[in-house]
C-alpha cells in the first residue's frame, strides 16, 4: 500500500505488525571480497554472446600483447542490430560485490585509456575492454568483447571434425594474422573427415582448406579431408554484407591426446586430479580423500582416447619410467602420491598426473576430565601425560597458503603441531604443541593471527553413523579457535569457548581448551559414539596468513561444511557416564485475565511432559512485576486459583515445571527446570478497558494533561497494555512504532484528522518484540500485552524537552490488508487498548489519558468504520 502521511500536529504512534526475519551468513574472516569476476555483461540492450574468460592483468599489460593472442573464450561477442547502436553505448556489467569498473573501447590496445562512465563509443570490429578491480584494491582482471553489426559478423557459433568439437582462436584478417585453435582426432577419423559449423548469421559464407606446412591455403566447398598429425584446418567466414572476412586456423592432431576421461582410486572418484605435464618434474599435484582407508584400492584410469594407454605407480616420491604399471589393487599410505603415465596413440606424445592420496584420519579419543588454568599458570594437566594417541597437524592445504611459503614448509617443514584429545560429559578437550619459529598474532581478524582450530560434528544417526547432510555445521557442531595469545572466536557464534590457555613458548606455543558439546540433548555422549573430528593450524606473519596445516584431508572447506572432517570414536575407557535430567516439555502454559465483579476465578493450568522417563511436578510463583526474577512460591500441583482481592492490583503467575530422574550416585544433575509463559491476573472494580474496532490502519488519537510543574522532558516514555481479539493476527508482530506530529494542544482541530504535511517522522522500535501468538496463546485466550515504547530525543515532530500543557498521541495497531489471512479490503480488527499513559524511567510519574480526541484515519479504500466502546469484561 502506498504510504501517506500524518497532519501535522499529532503525536501518532502506530503498531505495526509484519513477520519478522533474520539471518547472517557464515564467512571465515572478515577480510574484502578479493573477487574480480563478471558474471553477465550486456552493450545497450545486446548481451554479450558469452561471458567472456578473464584475463589476468600481467597478460594485459604485457609489452607485445595482441588480441589474436587470447583464446576464443577470453574474447565475448556482442552484435548490435545496426551501426547507429555503436554511438553512446550503455553497459550494464554485473561483476562479484564490491568490485569497481572502469571501460575502454578500441581497435586494438595500444593507448587504452580506461574511464569510470559506462556509457562508451563503439567501433564495428573494435573491442570493448573492461577493467574490474576487487574491492580489496589489490586483484585486478580484465574482459575482452569483440564488437559487431548483424551484417559484419565473421564469427562462427561452432566447428567440428568428425564429430569433434573445435577449439576456436581469435580470427585474422588474413591467414597469416589467425590464432591457433585446435582439434584432436584418432587414427580412426583422420580419414575423410567431415566437417560441420555453426553460422552466427545464417546468411554467412563459409570455405575451407586443407595445408600441410606453411602454405597459404586455397579455399574450396570441399567439407571433408583427410588429415595427418600436424595439418591446419583453415576456415573462411563472409559476413552477409559480403566484405568482411574473418579467417580461423585450426591445428589437426591426431593421436595426441593424453587426457583422462576417468580416474578413479579405490571406488572413490579423483575429482581434483591436478595439471598433468609432459615431465613429473612440471606436474601440478591434484589431491584425494580416500574414505576406506583399506589395504587394497583398484586403480581405474581411462583415456579420453581409446588409442592411448595408461599405466601408473605408487609412492611419496617421483618414480622412474620403468616403475609405471597396470597392476591394481595398489596399497597408499596418508600422504603418498598415484602416478599416472599417459602416452598418445601416436607413440611420442606423453603427459604425468600426480595425485596425493589422503586417507581418512581416524582416532580414538578416551574420557578424562581435564583442569584448565589460566594462561599466566602454563599449566598442562598431569592427566594429558596418559595419553598417548596423538595427532599431526603438518598437512599443507595448498588452496589456502603462500605459494613461497608453501614451497619453504613441503621442503623443511618449520611449521606443525601435535595434538591430544580427551572428553569429558561436557566437552571436548584438545592440547596442541605447536612448532612454529614466528609467533604473531597482530592480524585484525582471527583467522589471520597464529591459531588452533578446531572442528566438531556431534550429529549421528541411529546406526552411530556421521550426518553430513546438509553440509553446514550449525545444527551439528562448531568450529572453535584459540590463538597463541590465548584470544578466543567461534563459528556459530553461540559455539562459545569458556575454558582455555595459550601461552607462547621458544620455537612455537601452546594451546590448551574445551569445545562444548552443543547438541547433547540431540546427540547424546555416549559410550563409543562417532564425532567429526578435525584440526588445523594457521601459520601467519606480518597480520597476514601464510598457510593452512590440517590433521586430515588437505582439499577441505572446514569452515563451511562437515563433510571433510576425519572420525573420532569416544572411549569411556571404564568409566561410567554421569546422567542429567532433560528440560521437560511444556505442553499447557497458563493463561491470564482480567476479572470483575460478577466474574468467577478461573484455575491458571500448566502441563508439561518428561523427555527420559522422570517425574514431573510443578512449582508456582506469583509477582508484583513482570518477571521471574524474585518471584514468592504460592503453590504446587498442575492448578493454581490466583487471588482477586486487590483492586486495580495486577499479580503476575507462572509455574516451574519440573523434571526429576533418579539418582544413580553418578554425579549428574538429576533435576531440569522450564519455567512456563507468565500470566497476568487482574481484579477491577471499575469498566477501565476501552474496546476498538479499526478498519484498514486507523488508530485513536488520546490526549492527556502534565501535571503543574511538570514538563516533556520529565517523562521518557509512553506505556498501556494491549489485547488484540481476532485470532488471524495471532502471527503478527509488534516491532515497530512510528510518532508524529506537533504540540500544543491548540494545534488540534476536532473530528477525523485527515493526512497532509506534517514536522516529521520518528520511526521506533518496541523492545523485546514479539508475536502475539507469544503472549495469547491458542486462540480464544484472553491475555494482556503490556507494552512500551521510548520518547525518542527532541526534534521533528518530538516537543522541546521544557514544553508544557496537554499533548496527544495516537496509539494502535497499522494494518497492511495483504497481511491479514485470508483477508480483505474490507477486514477489521478488534482490539482492547487500557491503562494508556505517559511515564518517567522509573515509573514514579505516570500520567494517564483523559480524552479521546478522534481518530486519525488514514485513506485507504474500503477499510471500513471505526468504533469505541467501554467494556467491562473484554472477551476475544
Amino acid at each position: 500500500m502506498k504510504q501517506s502521511r500524518v497532519l501535522t500536529g499529532i503525536f501518532g504512534l502506530v503498531l505495526v505488525f509484519g513477520l519478522m526475519v533474520s539471518g547472517c551468513p557464515q564467512t571465515e574472516g572478515d577480510s574484502k571480497n578479493t573477487e574480480a569476476s563478471v558474471t553477465a555483461i550486456k552493450v545497450g540492450s545486446v548481451d554479450v554472446v558469452t561471458v567472456p574468460a578473464l584475463v589476468p592483468a600481467a597478460v594485459f599489460t604485457g609489452e607485445d600483447f595482441a588480441v589474436n593472442q587470447l583464446d576464443a573464450a577470453q574474447i565475448g561477442q556482442a552484435v548490435l542490430a545496426q551501426t547507429s547502436d555503436l554511438a553512446n553505448a550503455a553497459i550494464s556489467v554485473t561483476a562479484s560485490s564490491g568490485a569497481k569498473l572502469k571501460y575502454a573501447a578500441a581497435r586494438t590496445v595500444n593507448d587504452l585509456t580506461f574511464g569510470d562512465s559506462n556509457t562508451v563509443t563503439l567501433e564495428n570490429l573494435g573491442y570493448l575492454f573492461l577493467q574490474v578491480t576487487a574491492e580489496d584494491g589489490n586483484t585486478v582482471n580484465y574482459y575482452v568483447v569483440r564488437i559487431t553489426t548483424l551484417n559484419t559478423v565473421t564469427t562462427l557459433t561452432g566447428v567440428t571434425v568428425a564429430g569433434k568439437e573445435v577449439t576456436l582462436a581469435v580470427q585474422g584478417d588474413t591467414y597469416t594474422g589467425a590464432a591457433l585453435g585446435g582439434v584432436g582426432l584418432s587414427n580412426t577419423e583422420k580419414t575423410n573427415a567431415p566437417i560441420a559449423v555453426t553460422r552466427f548469421n545464417p546468411n554467412q559464407t563459409v570455405k575451407f582448406a586443407k595445408v600441410t606446412g606453411t602454405g597459404a591455403p586455397s579455399f574450396g566447398a570441399d567439407t571433408s579431408f583427410t588429415f595427418a598429425d600436424g595439418d591446419f584446418l583453415y576456415i573462411e567466414v563472409t559476413a552477409e554484407n559480403g566484405t568482411n572476412k574473418g579467417i580461423y586456423k585450426v591445428e589437426v592432431q591426431i593421436s595426441r591426446d593424453t587426457t583422462l576421461s576417468v580416474l578413479n582410486i579405490g571406488g572413490t572418484v579423483v575429482e581434483s586430479p591436478g595439471t598433468p605435464a609432459a615431465t613429473l618434474a612440471g606436474v601440478t599435484a591434484g589431491t584425494v580423500l580416500l574414505t576406506n582407508p583399506g589395504t587394497g584400492h583398484a586403480i581405474i584410469a581411462t583415456p579420453t582416447d581409446s588409442e592411448a594407454t595408461v599405466t601408473w605407480a605408487a609412492g611419496a616420491s617421483d618414480p622412474v619410467d620403468g616403475a609405471f604399471v597396470t597392476t591394481s589393487p595398489l596399497t597408499f599410505v596418508d600422504g603418498q602420491y598415484l602416478y599416472v603415465k599417459v602416452v598418445a596413440g601416436n607413440g611420442t606424445t606423453t603427459a604425468y598426473y600426480k595425485v596425493q592420496v589422503n586417507l581418512l584420519m581416524t582416532a580414538t579419543i578416551k574420557y578424562g576430565a581435564v583442569d584448565i588454568q589460566p594462561s599466566v599458570n602454563k599449566f598442562i594437566d598431569p592427566l594429558w601425560a596418559s595419553v598417548t594417541e596423538t595427532y599431526r597437524i603438518e598437512k599443507i592445504y595448498g588452496t589456502d597458503s603462500d605459494d613461497a611459503w608453501e614451497a619453504a614448509q613441503a621442503a623443511a617443514p618449520t611449521a606443525y603441531g601435535v595434538a591430544k584429545a580427551l572428553f569429558d560429559e561436557d566437552g571436548l578437550y584438545v592440547y596442541v604443541e605447536i612448532t612454529d619459529p614466528n609467533v604473531d598474532t597482530t592480524g585484525t581478524s582471527a583467522h589471520l593471527k597464529d591459531s588452533v582450530e578446531l572442528f566438531i560434528n556431534e550429529a549421528v544417526n541411529g546406526s552411530n553413523e556421521l550426518i553430513k547432510t546438509p553440509a553446514g555445521y550449525a545444527d551439528k557442531g562448531g568450529q572453535y579457535r584459540v590463538d597463541a595469545a590465548d584470544g578466543v572466536s567461534s563459528d556459530p557464534a553461540v559455539a562459545v569457548v569458556t575454558k582455555h590457555s595459550a601461552w607462547t613458548k621458544t620455537g612455537g606455543y601452546v594451546v590448551i581448551f574445551q569445545a562444548p558439546w552443543r547438541f547433547k540433548d540431540q546427540y547424546p555422549v555416549t559410550a563409543n559414539k562417532k564425532i567429526g573430528f578435525e584440526l588445523q593450524i594457521n601459520a601467519c606473519s606480518n597480520g597476514n596468513r601464510d598457510g593452512v596445516l590440517v590433521w586430515n584431508n588437505i582439499a577441505h572447506g572446514n569452515y563451511q561444511n562437515v563433510t571433510d572432517f576425519g572420525e573420532a570414536t569416544l572411549d569411556l575407557n571404564g568409566h561410567t557416564l554421569a546422567v542429567n535430567a532433560k528440560n521437560p516439555t511444556i505442553t499447557a502454559n497458563p493463561v491470564g485475565k482480567l476479572y470483575q465483579p460478577g466474574v468467577s476465578v478461573v484455575d491458571l493450568t500448566v502441563g508439561g511432559t518428561s523427555p527420559d522417563g522422570g517425574t514431573v511436578t510443578y512449582q508456582w510463583y506469583s509477582n508484583t512485576a513482570n518477571s521471574y526474577t524474585d518471584g514468592a512460591a504460592v503453590g504446587t500441583g498442575a492448578t493454581y486459583t490466583p487471588s482477586t482481592t486487590a483492586d486495580g492490583v495486577t499479580t503476575y503467575y507462572w509455574a516451574a515445571v519440573i523434571n526429576t530422574i533418579a539418582d544413580n550416585s553418578d554425579g549428574g544433575t538429576k533435576t531440569a527446570t522450564v519455567n512456563s509463559t507468565i500470566a497476568a491476573v487482574r481484579f477491577s472494580s471499575v469498566a477501565l478497558v476501552e474496546k476498538i474496532v479499526a478498519g484498514g490502519s486507523s488508530i485513536p488519537v488520546y490526549g492527556f494533561t502534565l501535571p503543574a510543574g511538570d514538563t516533556w522532558g520529565d517523562y521518557t516514555k509512553w506505556t498501556y497494555t494491549l489485547l488484540v481479539a481476532d485470532t488471524v493476527s495471532y502471527e503478527h508482530t509488534a516491532g515497530r512504532g512510528t510518532i508524529a506530529g506537533n504540540y500544543p494542544a491548540s494545534n488540534f482541530a476536532t473530528g477525523v484528522y485527515s493526512q497532509g504535511n506534517w514536522g516529521g517522522e520518528r520511526i521506533v522500535d518496541i523492545p523485546n518484540a514479539a508475536t502475539l501468538k507469544d503472549y495469547l496463546g491458542d486462540p480464544g485466550l484472553n491475555v494482556w500485552v503490556p507494552r512500551e515504547v521510548a520518547i525518542p530525543a527532541t526534534g521533528g515532530s518530538v516537543p522541546a524537552a521544557g514544553a508544557t500543557g496537554h499533548f496527544y498521541f495516537g496509539i494502535g495497531l497499522t494494518l497492511n490488508q495483504n497481511s491479514l489471512a485470508e483477508g480483505s479490503k474490507g477486514d477489521t480488527i478488534a482490539y482492547y487498548i487500557k491503562d494508556v499513559a505517559l511515564e518517567n524511567a522509573d515509573g514514579s510519574k505516570r500520567v494517564y489519558a483523559d480524552d479521546l480526541v478522534s481518530f486519525w484515519c488514514k485513506f485507504h479504500v474500503d477499510f471500513g468504520s471505526v468504533t469505541r466502546t467501554l467494556e467491562a469484561n473484554p472477551a476475544p
